[in-house]
């Protein structure tokens, strides 16, 4: 990586941060809120087990791996639309890329600041469940290291995995529109149904190894494939 990527690469994650900031705090705030209010609904379901105080606290704790898939899957997807498809519509990375701009540090810079937004809100989200939990219940949340694990690391992992082939078909596709309306909504309900249905079983551990070398293999893909597309293809948007 040179300089001028580098220099690329700082550029726009400054210039995603800034943007993001002034223009989608309502919908961060609303995604926050509403991922919590899905969660209660979960909890409302663990609450019906009649397990004892322990045994809650730690139920509590292994289901808020799906506040990260949940969360991440449609705030990070709402950055991905907005820094690659719409950009990629009204023209701006055709300036970018015809000022001489690489496109693995753009691509990079924007899943970066994805990322980034994404991880922050998911731990004010989760602060706010525990402090939710602490008033409402009288329970405090109880990690495992599994479910630590799969709520920190595992889950969000894949999650960016995911988003990050998104964001390569973002760039590769025309008729994306239908897709970016759909795939939030989609991953919001479904994600929380499920959570609903295994409210109150046991995830293995395995999982956790899955969902990293899947999320890491995506993400490695993803870059592979972004090096790989011809600018004229980015720009021309054509199907």
């Amino acid at each position: 990586m040179n300089r001028n990527w580098r220099a690329v690469f700082k550029a726009f994650v400054k210039k995603e941060l800034l943007e993001t900031f002034k223009s989608m705090k309502v919908i961060m705030l609303l995604s926050v809120i509403t991922t919590n209010l899905l969660q209660f609904m979960t909890m409302e379901e663990v609450m019906k087990l009649g397990l004892d105080p322990d045994g809650t606290a730690i139920q509590l704790g292994s289901i808020s791996m799906y506040m990260s898939v949940i969360l991440i899957l449609f705030v990070g997807h709402t950055l991905v639309n907005r820094y690659i498809y719409d950009e990629r519509k009204n023209k701006a990375v055709q300036v970018m890329l015809a000022s001489g701009a690489d496109k693995t540090a753009i691509w990079l810079a924007k899943m970066a600041v994805a990322i980034l937004i994404s991880i922050v809100l998911l731990l004010l989200t989760i602060g706010l469940n525990a402090v939710f939990v602490s008033i409402y219940y009288h329970l405090d949340i109880r990690y495992t290291a599994l479910s630590a694990a799969l709520t920190f690391v595992a889950m969000p992992v894949l999650c960016f995995g995911m988003l990050s082939l998104i964001s390569v078909a973002y760039w590769y596709f025309k008729n994306m529109n239908v897709f970016g309306m759909i795939f939030p909504i989609v991953a919001y309900i479904g994600i929380w149904n499920l959570s609903l249905l295994l409210a109150g079983s046991l995830v293995p551990g395995y999982l956790v190894a899955v969902s990293l070398a899947i999320g890491v293999g995506l993400f490695i893909f993803s870059y592979f494939l972004v090096s790989r597309i011809k600018k004229e293809r980015i720009v021309s948007f054509e199907v």
